[in-house]
């Protein structure tokens, strides 16, 4: 069971003037796709790790939208895009010198969902599961995802229950089903899961 990105409440982006002016992307169509963690060489390159595996499908020339830490955000083109290991090098025209890029670390980058590769069969992007209840196979509730993080191998989701947190491992032995529709995602709960 893959999933293909971290949450990031879009409906919380405040954009500045230069985003407002003419520009055509549908910020509730947007979802985060990387976040940048460093500046990268001399030519303001950025050193980010991707959310999603499709990232490398979104093509040069596209404009995303960079989230700032200080909460606005700011739409630019992508210059170029390569893979570095677990990493991605990104640039972007607005950006040339490591001292402005310095100003993105930190950053989460987000696209237009019609601007990337569908999503294989199985595979959500994370802000589809942020919010869903899970429950065992027999009933039982044990809370709603709050965060999903990722682990090499397979992803974990964090449920928060009436009383406490539990780490569920998004693998095939533990989930079940993942029903969109119905908002919830039915699990089953292996000896030591929920203890």
């Amino acid at each position: 069971m893959r999933l293909e990105q971290r949450s990031e409440n879009v409906a919380c982006l405040k954009f500045s003037n230069k985003y407002r002016r003419g520009n055509s992307l549908n910020k509730s169509n947007l979802t985060a796709i990387a976040k940048i963690i460093k500046e990268w060489g001399v030519r303001g390159q950025m050193k980010a790790l991707p959310l999603i595996d499709i990232f490398y499908s979104l093509a040069t020339e596209n404009q995303v939208v960079l989230n700032l830490p200080s909460g606005i955000s700011e739409a630019m083109k992508i210059k170029s895009l390569k893979k570095l290991n677990k990493y991605a090098v990104v640039s972007f025209y607005e950006i040339d010198n490591p001292e402005i890029a310095l100003k993105y670390r930190g950053a989460i980058i987000y696209a237009d969902k019609s601007l990337l590769a569908s999503l294989p069969e199985e595979v959500y992007f994370y802000d589809q599961l942020i919010g869903l209840a899970v429950c065992t196979e027999d009933g039982n509730s044990i809370g709603r995802i709050t965060d999903i993080f990722p682990t090499g191998s397979n992803d974990v989701y964090v449920v928060k229950g009436p009383d406490r947190e539990y780490l569920i491992p998004a693998i095939h032995d533990v989930i079940r089903e993942i029903n969109l529709k119905e908002g919830k995602i039915i699990i089953q709960a292996l000896e030591g899961l929920l203890d």
